[in-house]
């Protein structure tokens, strides 16, 4: 988000929406309602104790009277029909609520589980549509298997990416642009534009090929081992090390990253 927003020029930081210190002008130029670890299905922001995407609709309809109240109704129409809505969730339904909690498995296969998911989905941009967006992206989820965590669950002794976890993603991804590009169709509204956004091969393309893009770690986490660690705000998808060029130095770079670069590639 940072880094689209700094791209357009609108600004180099989209603060949080529940930020203490926001000023009310933040309000105008775009705020974020994230909430590390949640997802589409209800379960995962639970497993987790963080905001649902509910959560963070309301959050959201509470935004929109308080830009009411600063600029009036026909101003914030403007604002929220001409806004960019990003949002990026599901791979943790699939690696931590399916696959590493598994409360899910006990309920449904991977078939049944992904259609749950994307229904989820649809129905979240339905309502943020309703609410007055006309611009939505929705990024799909990203190739799991390739998490430090998932590899080194499902990874086997030489932690390679796993190949079920990526196939369920896969899966997702297809269901998701399915259904999100003909919702868009159906819409008779020539100011709306929902999408679709792969995320899965940009990304996967930058762990296989890590050499390419300047890292030389592409399967080690940022916390503790690297190999399995996460904590309750720290969002871990997968974190690739940087030497410095003389060896005298290293630093971790976090899945932000590997976004950015994948945001220049596909812009």
């Amino acid at each position: 988000m940072n880094n689209l927003a700094e791209q357009l020029g609108i600004k180099e930081y989209v603060p949080a929406y529940l930020d203490p210190h926001l000023q009310p002008s933040e309000l105008l130029t775009g705020v974020s309602f994230a909430s590390g670890a949640s997802g589409f299905d209800p379960q995962t922001a639970q497993i987790v104790s963080v905001l649902s995407m509910s959560d963070q609709l309301n959050l959201f309809k509470e935004y929109i009277g308080k830009v009411k109240g600063m600029v009036g109704e026909e101003r914030t129409n403007f604002i929220l029909s001409n806004s960019i809505y990003l949002v990026l969730s599901g791979s943790d339904d699939l690696a931590n609520t399916y696959f590493t909690v598994g409360i899910r498995k006990l309920q449904y296969d991977i078939n049944s589980y992904t259609d749950l998911v994307v229904n989820y989905a649809s129905d979240f941009v339905k309502e943020l549509y309703q609410l007055g967006a006309k611009r939505i992206g929705l990024f799909g989820a990203a190739p799991i298997g390739c998490l430090p965590s998932q590899r080194t669950l499902a990874g086997g002794e030489l932690r390679v990416c796993s190949e079920i976890y990526n196939q369920a993603a896969q899966l997702m991804n297809s269901k998701l642009s399915s259904a999100i590009t003909s919702y868009n169709n159906s819409l008779n509204d020539p100011k709306a534009r929902i999408v679709y956004t792969d995320i899965y091969n940009p990304l996967l393309n930058i762990i296989l090929n890590h050499d390419k893009y300047g890292f030389s770690v592409a399967d080690k986490g940022c916390c503790g081992t690297g190999n399995l660690e996460a904590s309750i705000g720290t969002r871990i998808e997968f974190a690739i090390k940087e030497r410095h060029p003389h060896g005298s130095k290293s630093s971790a770079i976090y899945f932000a990253s590997a976004l950015q670069l994948n945001t220049e590639l596909t812009v």
